[in-house]
């Protein structure tokens, strides 16, 4: 346990969390998993964020009294974005006040068919090759671009080709992007060509795992952006990472943890190896993509 610091239970969720004395409500929410609606962004001008503190309730703001009646102030009621933990307390937040009770994520999509949007930038290609002899000594790169076309590599590949080549016994499959050859596997992998769809949303992020040689779609999934733990709207996560010593960091690591959460998620759901998924596509606004 951190020195300095105290235990905040949220209910009806049932989850407790030990935070810094100081810290608002809203932020151990976060922390807690919780996402607190407040599009104001913290000024505690909208009074989205109402929550009732059963006991060790801090000192009322001015901010909570100007938008907080007489009435819920004697209620315990305060907005999490401006009441700050100072004691070990229990904190009351109704669904209203959840970021995503009213939000309708849409995941539905079009499947492309084979070849609609052009050529992927990842193509493999089963080969068998003929194999070393006396009589044929062709270096094995060579022997690999007579079958799949002049290349490039990494050196790191073309050291490692030889062992690979004999280890498939001279048949696998060459994984190229463009004329650029990134990987060579064992056996016939040419069906297990997958690439990622994300689009990083203010609010929401979508994830579609796609099977490149059809276009079909082998999964979705979707989530609440863990970023507006921090802010509803860019311009809050914009002065979040203006006003925080880490708040970049904290947003950055939070999207990124959220699209690797998803990548497991549709793995596991479309029983597809990670080492299968050559390509991810990440669409969003400026602000969203520069987080990423």
């Amino acid at each position: 346990m951190g020195e300095g610091k105290v235990a905040v239970k949220f209910e009806p969720q049932g989850k407790t969390v030990r935070v810094p004395r100081g810290t608002t409500i809203r932020d151990a929410a976060a922390q807690a998993g919780l996402v607190i609606d407040s599009p104001c962004g913290g000024h505690g001008t909208c009074g989205k964020c109402k929550v009732r503190v059963a006991n060790h309730a801090g000192e009322v703001s001015a901010a909570e009294f100007m938008t907080l009646s007489r009435e819920e102030i004697g209620k315990g009621i305060r907005l999490a974005c401006q009441s700050v933990v100072c004691e070990p307390m229990t904190v009351e937040v109704p669904e209203s006040s959840l970021l995503g009770s009213d939000y309708k994520i849409l995941t539905a999509t079009g499947e492309a068919g084979p070849g609609e949007y052009g050529d992927p930038p990842v193509h493999k290609q089963f080969v068998e090759l003929a194999k070393p002899s006396l009589d044929d000594d062709t270096a094995d790169v060579d022997r690999l671009q007579a079958a799949v076309g002049a290349f490039d590599t990494e050196l790191v590949l073309l050291r490692d080709l030889p062992r690979r080549l004999r280890q498939a016994d001279f048949a696998g499959t060459a994984v190229l992007t463009g004329s650029r050859l990134i990987d060579f596997e064992p056996g016939d992998t040419e069906s297990r060509n997958y690439a990622l769809a994300f689009d990083i949303g203010t609010t929401t992020l979508v994830a579609e795992l796609i099977e490149v040689s059809t276009g079909r779609q082998c999964g979705v999934v979707s989530r609440m952006n863990p970023q507006t733990s921090y802010g509803d709207d860019i311009l809050s996560r914009i002065l979040y990472t203006r006003q925080k010593p880490d708040g970049l960091r904290q947003l950055h690591d939070d999207v990124i943890a959220a699209a690797n959460d998803m990548i497991r998620e549709l793995t596991s759901y479309g029983h597809v190896d990670r080492e299968r998924i050559y390509e991810a596509t990440f669409s969003g606004n400026t602000t969203m993509q520069h987080l990423l």
